[in-house]
Order: structure tokens, then C-alpha cells, then sequence
């Protein structure tokens, strides 16, 4: 790797852990044409959205209203990020902006409830012709928009058997959320799962390749899964677990995930797939004796060496949670 893609590479890490106060500098020391494509589009995209002397773009095909809506969680992930505010007070700035856009303020509904406001914006959004999801993404509130989706069934094979899982394939997006703002669209959520069915940002995903059918579909369908056999696990727990999946039937994309997973680890819980990140590539090495952790030992262990690692800690973490033992 080239010293300009490791050094992109760490500001984006930085980036999806909430730290855009390390992440800029980093972004504005490099030269765009030592980039690919990908990353010119992303940095040229995330200097543009935290220039704070620079009027941001509208998007186009929004009404007026859905672009003040969107214009405020912007506002938000824009202070927040830097540390310009502190998380509590964005939100609460946030949460009075939507309020007032929701009218629902003086209704019962104070400024920072939150829980309050977002089904009412989510109704009027969806009059407007879009649809959009809400709530908390660790540790930032979350806004993704988009106009169009259709749902369909998959039948997905888990360690734990077959699950057969709706799919909602969602299109045209407006916002892909703080992470996608945080890292010009390189890297943002690409699907996530309620207890009655998935939801795929289609873009993401070759519908024949082994990433969807393991790093979407079968991660997906164990949280699926996990929420009704453990249903009060946490979010880190949820996303250690639907990693450990994909690495038991990654086979093309053992490497990248390995490597994705090495290079984004977090020790806060706040970051759930992070810290599940770092749980999980602590957890292989020391299954598999490795001595030169920080490294990219993966390479030299045979691919299916590591799907049984995997594998087992999968089964031991599920033989713990249906005793009910704490083992985090």
C-alpha cells in the first residue's frame, strides 16, 4: 500500500469512529492524483462537506422541506464530528431544529425527545415520496433517506440452520447516514436487520457475489436469527457474532474482510461494530496461537483453518449465551 492510500485509509478509520478532528488534518495532507478513483471521489467530497466556508450544494429532486431536514442532521454530524459540540448538546440542538420542522413542538414534545419527534418526521418524509431511517447509529443520530425499494424472500443457510428472510432492496439514495457523510460515501451501512426483516442498500452489492451472499445475507440473517434466540444481546455482542459468520463461509473475501476488520477495531463499546471488530481478531489470534498480531498473518494459515477457528468461537459463544453466562 502506497503512503497516500494508508494514510487515506487511517483518516477514514478515524473517520467511522466519530473523530473527524484527526481525520481532516490527515485528508487535506494528500495529493488527490496519488488516489484511485474511489478515494478522489470521497476526499474531494468530504473536504467540500466539512469546508465550514463553503455553502453546501442542495441535492437535487428534494423538496424544500426534506432539504431542511436533511440540512440539519448535516449540521449536526458537522459539529458533532469535529467536536465542536459535545454529543449531547448537537443532539439537543438537533432535536429542536426537528421539532420545529415536525411541528410538534409545545404538543407534548420536548426538544430533546427525540424518540418523540422521529416517527413524526418519518410520516411526513414518507408523504414527500421518500423513505427514511432513523434512530442512533453509534454513538451519532442517524438519517438515511432514500426514494425507492421493493421487497423480496431469500433462503440463507446460518450455522445454526436455514432462516428464510424478507429483504427490503432499498435505491436512489439522498443520505447513506453520518458514516457515509463522515467518509464521502466511501464507507457507510449497508444493510441492517429489525426482528421482522432485512433491509439492503442495493447499490452496495453485486446480488451474485459472495459479498452479498456472506458479508450481507448470511451477517443479516444471524442478527435475524440472534434476535429471537438471545434477545436482549447488545449491539457489540450482535456484530461479533454476524462477523464470526462470515468468516465460517468467507472464502474469495476472507482476506479483505480479515484486513477490514484488523485496521477498524475500537475499544468502545459506543462503536459497535469496532469493538466487535477488535474482539474478534484478538479472540483468532489467540485460537490460533498467533504471535505477530498487528500483522497480516491470515496469509500464511490455510483459509480453511481459519472458517473452523471461527466457527468454534461461534459455537462456544452460543453454548455460553444459552447457559446464560456472562463471558464478555
Amino acid at each position: 500500500m502506497s503512503a497516500a492510500h494508508d494514510t487515506f485509509a487511517r483518516a477514514m478509520s478515524h473517520a467511522l469512529n466519530g473523530d473527524m478532528g484527526t481525520a481532516l488534518p490527515l485528508l487535506r495532507t494528500l495529493d488527490a492524483q496519488a488516489l484511485d478513483a474511489k478515494e478522489q471521489s470521497a476526499l474531494a467530497r468530504v473536504l467540500a462537506d466539512f469546508d465550514t466556508e463553503r455553502a453546501r450544494t442542495p441535492e437535487p429532486g428534494l423538496d424544500a422541506w426534506t432539504a431542511q431536514v436533511l440540512a440539519a442532521y448535516r449540521d449536526y454530524w458537522t459539529r458533532t464530528l469535529t467536536g465542536r459540540v459535545a454529543a449531547d448538546e448537537g443532539e439537543r440542538e438537533l432535536a429542536t431544529t426537528l421539532a420545529r420542522l415536525a411541528g410538534v413542538a409545545g404538543e407534548g414534545v420536548t426538544p430533546a425527545g427525540m424518540d418523540g419527534i422521529e416517527p413524526v418526521l418519518k410520516g411526513m418524509i414518507r408523504s414527500k415520496g421518500f423513505h427514511s431511517l432513523h434512530g442512533v447509529t453509534m454513538p451519532f443520530r442517524e438519517f438515511m433517506l432514500w426514494r425507492t425499494q421493493t421487497e423480496r424472500d431469500f433462503e440463507v443457510e446460518l450455522p445454526g440452520g436455514k432462516v428464510t428472510v424478507p429483504v427490503v432492496l432499498l435505491e436512489e439514495f439522498v443520505s447513506l447516514g453520518w458514516a457515509g457523510f463522515a467518509t464521502g460515501n466511501r464507507y457507510h451501512c449497508a444493510g441492517w436487520a429489525t426482528r421482522e426483516r432485512l433491509f439492503c442498500v442495493a447499490s452496495c452489492y453485486d446480488p451474485a457475489s459472495e459479498t452479498f451472499r456472506v458479508s450481507y445475507l448470511a451477517h443479516e440473517a444471524q442478527h435475524f436469527s440472534d434476535y429471537e434466540r438471545f434477545p436482549d444481546l447488545a449491539g457489540p455482542e450482535l456484530e461479533y457474532r454476524a462477523k464470526l459468520v462470515e468468516l465460517v463461509y468467507a472464502d474469495t473475501t476472507q482476506d479483505s474482510l480479515l484486513e477490514n476488520f484488523r485496521v477498524n477495531g475500537s475499544d468502545s463499546r459506543d462503536n459497535p461494530h469496532g469493538f466487535a471488530n477488535r474482539r474478534l481478531t484478538n479472540d483468532l489470534e489467540r485460537a490460533l496461537n498467533v504471535t505477530d498480531q498487528g500483522s497480516t498473518w491470515w496469509q500464511t494459515v490455510w483459509p480453511a483453518t481459519i472458517r473452523a477457528a471461527a466457527r468454534t468461537l461461534l459455537d462456544t459463544d452460543t453454548h455460553l449465551l444459552e447457559r446464560g453466562l456472562d463471558h464478555h
